[in-house]
């Protein structure tokens, strides 16, 4: 079921972001024939018009995305055992924006990869993770369930068997535990 939403409000965000960026870019050609003095501003009720537009967008964005987060963190809170813990992240630090690199001799600027780290900046608030915790801990309350937030340090080389560190990751999508245990772990399983 929830993969089934994931899709809908994937392809329902790209599409909106489509459109929004026809939008800008409409609004910024009319600003530019129009000479506005100041680009922030409309200066016109057809150009007035597009930033409302643009805003309606940029609520339906926001109205399917707290929509997923319900239905997730209903499906979550429901799947869950008497415990859920949640990793404790720091989404401000991490969408921070990518500071300007200095080469050598500090009077140029190298190439320090904004662009990309923007996008995932973009895609990461997307998802509204902060949100999604928010709507886990309180539901998870109503049906009488524990949330514990756990520090993000070593989350992701820790065994769930035996609580060991001694794991190794052959890539992404696999632990190993060298303790003795043998665990496999997979991401289906994480």
């Amino acid at each position: 079921m929830s993969l089934l939403h994931h899709n809908i409000q994937v392809a329902s965000l790209k599409a909106n972001a489509k459109k929004k960026a026809y939008y800008q870019r409409i609004l910024a050609k009319k600003k530019r024939l129009n000479k506005n003095k100041k680009k922030h501003r409309c200066e016109s009720n057809s150009q007035q018009r597009l930033a409302n537009k643009i805003a309606k967008l940029d609520n339906k964005n926001a109205n399917i995305r707290e929509n997923f987060c319900h239905t997730i963190s209903k499906e979550i809170v429901q799947e869950a055992k008497a415990i859920i813990s949640l990793e404790d992240l720091k989404l401000k630090n991490m969408t921070r924006k990518a500071k300007p690199k200095r080469d050598a001799s500090g009077r140029n600027f190298t190439k320090n990869n904004a662009r990309a780290k923007s996008g995932l900046n973009r895609s990461m608030l997307n998802v509204s993770l902060g949100r999604l915790g928010v709507f886990v801990t309180y539901k998870a309350n109503d049906f009488g369930k524990a949330v514990v937030h756990v520090n993000p340090a070593y989350t992701s080389r820790t065994c769930h068997v035996c609580q060991g560190k001694n794991t190794a990751r052959p890539n992404q999508a696999a632990i190993i535990c060298l303790n003795g245990c043998g665990t496999l772990l997979t991401k289906m399983q994480l």
